[in-house]
């Protein structure tokens, strides 16, 4: 029943437009940056958790910066990572991020708008989305909980770097 349920929300969610808020601040705090916004890439990684349940546990921040530096060297650092959290607890990821030096922005989402204008599936594991140029749902599934997701990413984003140089040798 549980294989089913997954391959209905993989279903349902592929090929579908993610909507973002109009105004969104990130935060970095390494550097401290704000007025980072949602950019425009042939790809990019979307990850959202809210507060349910351990968020250090759920958030796993050392596991995706060794995953951002494997993308990372395969594409030059074009895929853009964005990590929107709904937490009523901002002082304990602040202090997460800060503890595990998680150099990357940030958007705590206070109220809860990204969800609400796409209404995730509550499974954390299918909180994770990986992204066109038109923000249409690739991939879905958490490469961080999951080796088999984490190939496809790596796969899909391989596959895109090269069909990239392609282009631009033309």
């Amino acid at each position: 029943i549980s294989c089913k349920k997954e391959k209905n929300i993989i279903n349902e969610w592929q090929n579908r437009e993610i909507i973002f808020p109009e105004k969104t601040t990130f935060i970095k705090f390494l550097n401290d940056t704000t007025g980072f916004y949602v950019p425009q890439s042939k790809l990019k990684v979307l990850v959202y958790a809210d507060s349910t349940g351990c968020i250090g546990c759920k958030l796993q921040l050392s596991e995706w910066k060794e995953f951002i530096q494997n993308v990372d060297s395969i594409t030059g650092r074009k895929i853009p990572f964005l990590f929107f959290f709904y937490l009523k607890d901002t002082v304990e990821v602040k202090f997460l991020l800060e503890v595990e030096q998680f150099d990357y922005p940030v958007y705590i989402d206070s109220y809860d708008q990204l969800n609400q204008m796409n209404r995730f599936p509550t499974d954390i594991l299918f909180q994770t989305f990986l992204l066109d140029e038109n923000n249409r749902v690739l991939l879905i599934g958490n490469p961080i909980y999951d080796a088999v997701t984490k190939e496809k990413y790596l796969e899909k984003i391989s596959n895109n770097e090269k069909e990239e140089d392609r282009t631009d040798s033309y």
